[in-house]
């Protein structure tokens, strides 16, 4: 039950402790997306070699990632218009044999598709893997970066 009128305004407190950085704005920072906690940039490729964007340190983060992993980076990086299909032929494959997290060709009909077998658990070809990064015009690859 109030008494009387309210006093003024108290001294600030003392200021708490500092918490730890915001990995989602470090990442904003450098112009990256946060993806189930992780930070990633994309690249288009004009060759077979990889070519990490700029402020981005890449890393393949140890996951067992799906086909819907890859699909929703897929979306978020695309720069043409795409398709959820898969390419089952030998280009691209499940490989360790560079820095991207996953690649992909962009196209309305079925995609070629690279992925990083430290991060995902699926193979997105058929019959053998090239384990080639760039599999053609608008390679779109995605890269993990440290921040």
């Amino acid at each position: 039950v109030p008494r009387g009128e309210v006093g003024p305004l108290g001294r600030r407190g003392h200021a708490g402790t500092k918490g730890p950085r915001s990995k989602a704005l470090d990442c904003a920072r450098i112009g990256g997306e946060m993806f189930k906690g992780i930070c990633f940039k994309g690249s288009l490729l004009k060759a077979d070699k990889d070519l990490a964007p700029e402020g981005c340190k890449p890393y393949a983060p140890e996951k067992e990632w799906g086909e819907g992993d890859w699909w929703k980076l897929a979306q978020m990086f695309h720069t043409r218009d795409i398709t959820s299909r898969i390419d089952k032929g030998a280009d691209g494959g499940l490989c360790d044999n560079h820095a991207a997290v996953a690649s992909f060709t962009q196209n309305r009909h079925a995609l070629k598709v690279w992925v990083n077998s430290q991060t995902f658990h699926f193979v997105p070809t058929g019959s053998g893997a090239s384990c080639t990064l760039h599999n053609g015009d608008a390679t779109m690859a995605v890269y993990a970066c440290a921040v």
